[in-house]
């Protein structure tokens, strides 16, 4: 495929990127845009400023949810108040698993 024919391409999916992107702004109040667009435009011009892209949260990982839902399912089932749909799976596990499949197919 030609450059052109490429630039004719990705032309169209630019401009309506552009218009989303407008519109998105457009809900979001004034402040919060200046601000970001000053921490953006400081970062592109000083690399050693802080990457405003990069997360600041910490990263919450598949085996960390499976642990605390267990923890609360162990604590509701030592006080009475667990809900119990099967004999051998809580609800958090039964959801747990059905993630599990899904993620299999």
């Amino acid at each position: 495929m030609s450059l052109l024919k490429k630039v004719k391409k990705v032309v169209p999916e630019r401009d309506t990127q552009i218009m989303v992107f407008q519109e998105y702004s457009a809900t979001l109040p004034d402040e919060t845009t200046a601000r970001w667009r000053s921490v953006v435009e400081a970062w592109e011009a000083d690399s050693t400023q802080p990457n405003p892209f990069r997360l600041k949260r910490p990263v919450v990982t598949e085996a960390a949810i499976k642990r605390q839902l267990n923890a609360a399912d162990t604590l509701e089932l030592k006080e009475g108040r667990a809900v119990v749909l099967h004999d051998k799976l809580s609800a958090s596990g039964v959801v747990i698993m059905g993630l599990e499949i899904e993620e299999q197919q």
